[in-house]
Protein backbone atom coordinates (compact mmCIF):
# COMPACT_ATOMS: atom_id res chain seq x y z
CA UNK A 1 0.00 0.00 0.00
CA UNK A 2 3.07 2.35 0.15
CA UNK A 3 2.68 3.08 -3.75
CA UNK A 4 -1.15 4.11 -3.25
CA UNK A 5 -0.30 6.04 -0.38
CA UNK A 6 2.43 7.93 -2.24
CA UNK A 7 0.27 8.13 -5.16
CA UNK A 8 -2.85 10.16 -3.51
CA UNK A 9 -0.18 12.50 -2.22
CA UNK A 10 1.40 13.14 -5.28
CA UNK A 11 -1.99 13.66 -7.62
CA UNK A 12 -2.97 16.06 -4.82
CA UNK A 13 0.35 18.00 -5.09
CA UNK A 14 -0.08 18.23 -8.82
CA UNK A 15 -3.01 19.60 -8.19
CA UNK A 16 -2.34 21.58 -5.15
CA UNK A 17 -2.59 25.20 -6.88
CA UNK A 18 -6.56 24.25 -7.29
CA UNK A 19 -7.36 23.19 -4.33
CA UNK A 20 -8.54 24.78 -1.27
CA UNK A 21 -9.70 24.81 2.60
CA UNK A 22 -10.55 21.29 3.56
CA UNK A 23 -8.57 19.58 -0.25
CA UNK A 24 -5.35 21.15 1.92
CA UNK A 25 -6.05 19.62 4.77
CA UNK A 26 -6.33 16.27 2.83
CA UNK A 27 -3.34 17.11 1.19
CA UNK A 28 -1.41 17.71 4.44
CA UNK A 29 -2.92 14.08 5.78
CA UNK A 30 -2.15 12.26 2.32
CA UNK A 31 1.26 13.51 2.53
CA UNK A 32 1.75 12.60 6.08
CA UNK A 33 0.41 9.48 5.56
CA UNK A 34 2.50 8.78 1.98
CA UNK A 35 5.94 9.60 4.08
CA UNK A 36 5.14 7.35 7.02
CA UNK A 37 4.43 4.61 4.71
CA UNK A 38 7.45 5.31 2.64
CA UNK A 39 9.49 4.98 6.91
CA UNK A 40 7.55 1.91 7.79
CA UNK A 41 8.65 -0.16 4.66
CA UNK A 42 12.15 1.20 5.44
CA UNK A 43 11.83 0.45 9.33
CA UNK A 44 10.22 -3.03 8.58
CA UNK A 45 13.40 -3.75 6.26
CA UNK A 46 16.18 -2.26 7.78
CA UNK A 47 15.10 -2.43 11.87
CA UNK A 48 12.53 -5.22 11.36
CA UNK A 49 10.37 -3.21 13.40
CA UNK A 50 7.77 -0.07 11.91
CA UNK A 51 6.13 0.34 14.80
CA UNK A 52 8.25 3.34 16.03
CA UNK A 53 7.01 5.03 12.86
CA UNK A 54 3.54 3.89 13.24
CA UNK A 55 3.74 5.18 16.96
CA UNK A 56 4.61 8.71 15.70
CA UNK A 57 1.92 8.83 12.66
CA UNK A 58 -0.31 7.81 14.88
CA UNK A 59 -0.96 11.46 16.68
CA UNK A 60 -0.16 13.66 13.43
CA UNK A 61 -2.99 11.45 11.04
CA UNK A 62 -5.51 12.01 13.84
CA UNK A 63 -5.43 15.37 14.40
CA UNK A 64 -5.05 16.06 10.82
CA UNK A 65 -8.03 14.01 9.90
CA UNK A 66 -10.59 15.53 12.78
CA UNK A 67 -9.12 19.19 11.15
CA UNK A 68 -10.17 18.23 7.74
CA UNK A 69 -13.81 17.05 9.63
CA UNK A 70 -13.37 21.09 11.09
CA UNK A 71 -12.78 22.94 7.72
CA UNK A 72 -15.99 21.45 6.64
CA UNK A 73 -18.08 22.93 9.44
CA UNK A 74 -20.09 26.11 9.49
CA UNK A 75 -19.73 28.38 12.12
CA UNK A 76 -16.47 29.22 14.02
CA UNK A 77 -17.45 27.93 17.37
CA UNK A 78 -17.95 24.30 16.05
CA UNK A 79 -15.18 25.05 13.76
CA UNK A 80 -12.78 25.82 16.83
CA UNK A 81 -14.01 23.18 18.85
CA UNK A 82 -13.39 20.15 16.71
CA UNK A 83 -9.82 21.74 16.33
CA UNK A 84 -9.03 21.63 19.88
CA UNK A 85 -10.49 18.71 19.82
CA UNK A 86 -8.04 17.70 17.15
CA UNK A 87 -5.25 18.48 19.54
CA UNK A 88 -6.73 16.84 22.21
CA UNK A 89 -6.60 13.59 20.58
CA UNK A 90 -2.61 14.21 19.21
CA UNK A 91 -2.28 15.36 23.10
CA UNK A 92 -3.41 11.98 24.57
CA UNK A 93 -1.68 9.81 21.90
CA UNK A 94 1.50 11.17 22.92
CA UNK A 95 0.68 11.55 26.74
CA UNK A 96 -0.61 7.46 26.30
CA UNK A 97 3.12 6.87 24.17
CA UNK A 98 4.72 8.31 26.50
CA UNK A 99 3.00 7.11 29.70
CA UNK A 100 1.45 3.92 28.98
CA UNK A 101 2.60 2.52 25.69
CA UNK A 102 5.99 0.57 24.82
CA UNK A 103 7.81 2.42 22.14
CA UNK A 104 8.60 0.27 19.05
CA UNK A 105 5.70 -2.32 20.26
CA UNK A 106 2.47 -2.99 18.92
CA UNK A 107 -0.10 -0.34 20.65
CA UNK A 108 -2.46 -1.23 23.13
CA UNK A 109 -4.96 1.56 22.54
CA UNK A 110 -3.23 4.34 20.40
CA UNK A 111 -4.15 2.30 17.34
CA UNK A 112 -7.56 2.43 18.49
CA UNK A 113 -7.63 5.82 19.26
CA UNK A 114 -6.34 6.66 15.50
CA UNK A 115 -9.18 4.35 13.99
CA UNK A 116 -11.40 6.01 15.97
CA UNK A 117 -10.50 9.49 15.26
CA UNK A 118 -10.40 8.67 11.74
CA UNK A 119 -13.92 6.97 11.62
CA UNK A 120 -15.64 10.03 13.76
CA UNK A 121 -13.59 12.54 11.13
CA UNK A 122 -15.26 10.59 8.73
CA UNK A 123 -18.71 10.09 10.27
CA UNK A 124 -19.01 13.99 10.90
CA UNK A 125 -18.51 14.86 7.27
CA UNK A 126 -20.68 12.76 6.07
CA UNK A 127 -23.80 13.60 8.24
CA UNK A 128 -23.00 17.30 7.16
CA UNK A 129 -23.20 16.77 3.82
CA UNK A 130 -26.27 14.43 4.32
CA UNK A 131 -27.84 17.15 6.05
CA UNK A 132 -27.05 20.61 4.23
CA UNK A 133 -25.65 19.14 0.71
CA UNK A 134 -27.29 19.65 -2.80
CA UNK A 135 -26.80 17.66 -5.97
CA UNK A 136 -24.92 14.07 -6.47
CA UNK A 137 -22.98 13.13 -3.08
CA UNK A 138 -20.16 11.13 -5.99
CA UNK A 139 -19.56 14.81 -7.49
CA UNK A 140 -18.86 16.25 -3.82
CA UNK A 141 -15.60 16.23 -2.66
CA UNK A 142 -16.38 16.29 1.01
CA UNK A 143 -18.47 13.56 1.00
CA UNK A 144 -16.00 10.99 -0.62
CA UNK A 145 -13.31 12.35 1.96
CA UNK A 146 -15.78 11.45 4.71
CA UNK A 147 -16.44 8.59 3.00
CA UNK A 148 -13.06 7.50 3.34
CA UNK A 149 -11.94 8.40 5.92
CA UNK A 150 -14.99 6.32 7.28
CA UNK A 151 -13.81 2.93 5.51
CA UNK A 152 -10.16 3.59 6.33
CA UNK A 153 -11.23 4.27 10.17
CA UNK A 154 -13.38 1.55 11.31
CA UNK A 155 -11.46 -1.77 10.02
CA UNK A 156 -8.00 0.07 11.51
CA UNK A 157 -9.57 0.41 15.06
CA UNK A 158 -10.89 -3.53 15.17
CA UNK A 159 -7.73 -4.37 13.89
CA UNK A 160 -6.08 -2.40 16.03
CA UNK A 161 -8.00 -3.67 19.25
CA UNK A 162 -7.67 -7.43 17.69
CA UNK A 163 -3.73 -7.02 18.39
CA UNK A 164 -4.22 -7.38 22.16
CA UNK A 165 -7.33 -7.51 22.91
CA UNK A 166 -9.34 -10.55 20.75
CA UNK A 167 -6.63 -11.55 19.12
CA UNK A 168 -6.29 -13.65 15.58
CA UNK A 169 -4.03 -16.68 16.41
CA UNK A 170 -4.61 -18.48 12.80
CA UNK A 171 -2.08 -17.02 10.37
CA UNK A 172 -4.24 -17.74 7.67
CA UNK A 173 -6.95 -15.84 9.20
CA UNK A 174 -4.77 -12.52 10.16
CA UNK A 175 -3.66 -12.53 6.81
CA UNK A 176 -7.05 -12.75 5.22
CA UNK A 177 -7.52 -9.65 7.58
CA UNK A 178 -4.75 -7.50 6.44
CA UNK A 179 -5.64 -8.38 3.21
CA UNK A 180 -9.22 -7.39 3.40
CA UNK A 181 -8.21 -4.22 5.22
CA UNK A 182 -5.29 -3.68 2.55
CA UNK A 183 -8.07 -3.68 -0.12
CA UNK A 184 -10.45 -1.39 1.99
CA UNK A 185 -7.92 0.78 2.32
CA UNK A 186 -7.42 0.61 -1.96
CA UNK A 187 -11.04 1.70 -2.29
CA UNK A 188 -10.74 4.93 0.35
CA UNK A 189 -7.57 6.06 -1.37
CA UNK A 190 -9.68 6.07 -4.35
CA UNK A 191 -12.20 7.93 -3.44
CA UNK A 192 -9.85 10.38 -1.85
CA UNK A 193 -7.91 10.68 -5.77
CA UNK A 194 -11.69 11.43 -6.81
CA UNK A 195 -12.21 14.05 -4.05
CA UNK A 196 -9.28 15.88 -5.58
CA UNK A 197 -10.33 15.64 -9.16
CA UNK A 198 -13.53 16.98 -8.50
CA UNK A 199 -12.41 20.03 -6.44
CA UNK A 200 -10.03 20.69 -8.81
CA UNK A 201 -12.76 20.63 -11.64
CA UNK A 202 -15.08 22.73 -9.59
CA UNK A 203 -12.12 25.35 -9.26
CA UNK A 204 -11.64 25.55 -12.85
CA UNK A 205 -15.00 25.82 -13.35
CA UNK A 206 -15.77 28.59 -11.56
CA UNK A 207 -12.58 29.84 -12.77
CA UNK A 208 -14.70 30.57 -16.52
CA UNK A 209 -17.52 31.45 -14.44
CA UNK A 210 -19.66 27.95 -15.08
CA UNK A 211 -20.37 27.89 -11.09
CA UNK A 212 -20.63 30.72 -8.54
Amino acid sequence: MVGVSIGVALIGYGYRRRLEGTMRWLLAWATVDAVASFLEMYARVVWQNSQYVTQVWYPLSASLALSVAASTLGGSRNRQLTFAAAVGVAVLIVALTVLVEEFGYFSRYNGAIHGMALTIAGAIIVVRRALTGRGAMMADPAFLVGAGFLIIGAPSAFLALSRWHFPISDRSTRTLAYTLKNIITFGASSLMVAAIYHAQRRATLREHGALP
